[in-house]
């Protein structure tokens, strides 16, 4: 009988994480238990707390999960173009894909995200932490450089700003898509179209005016 090839830990941890990340949809996080994730996974409790201590590991290894793969969503958006305009679209629309590709890690990220270095338990959720802080960083480079390369106004280079951003285009692909039913009956627009149109208003509040505009 061949002798049965031992896994990494981190492939269970995935496969816990991929089960988890289902129930979480479906149900929440406060309404599913730690023995309901071990089913879906096809592991016993016991196994299960091998891998993750409990339930806020667990979410942890999530979010730290979520907010890396916005990270690359994100960085391959604002460098994809040359000009500014472009790139400051397919930022938006770089987060469109994301959040279709992975509505709950969506949801989760734009979640509170604690911080605490001294507690070396929290490695991941402390992860998670830096690595959005390194999202903020990129955006604001791309701001700043915008600003200098006279296509963006001055003033808005700050962390405030960059919130604000984030809020709007988060809150206009949430309103797309819980409203796509709403907005089509009473916009006669798609999801698509509403978007577009909303990035373009935002594009504008940041732009540098000509004297001729």
């Amino acid at each position: 009988m061949a002798r049965r090839i031992k896994e990494e830990p981190e492939v269970h941890r995935i496969r816990i994480a991929d089960a988890a990340e289902q129930i979480f949809m479906e149900k929440g996080i406060g309404n599913t238990s730690m023995d309901a994730v071990a089913k879906a996974a096809g592991y016993s409790k016991a196994t299960l707390y091998v891998y993750f201590k409990n339930k806020e590991k667990l979410v942890d290894y999530l979010v730290l999960r979520s907010i890396t793969y916005l990270k690359d969503y994100i960085v391959d958006g604002i460098t994809k173009y040359a000009g500014y305009e472009e790139r400051f679209y397919e930022l938006c629309r770089s987060m469109v894909r994301y959040q279709r590709k992975y509505p709950y890690y969506f949801s989760l990220v734009l979640q509170k995200i604690e911080f605490d270095t001294g507690d070396a338990s929290r490695d991941n959720n402390n992860a998670a932490y830096y690595i959005g802080e390194q999202i903020n960083e990129c955006i604001l480079q791309f701001i700043e450089d915008g600003i200098e390369a006279g296509e963006y106004r001055d003033g808005i280079a700050d962390v405030p700003t960059l919130f604000g951003l984030w809020g709007m285009i988060s809150g206009i692909i949430n309103i797309a898509v819980n409203k796509e039913e709403y907005i089509g009956k009473t916009m006669c627009l798609s999801a698509d179209e509403f978007m577009e149109r909303n990035f373009e208003l935002l594009y504008e509040s940041i732009r540098k005016k000509n004297t001729c505009d």
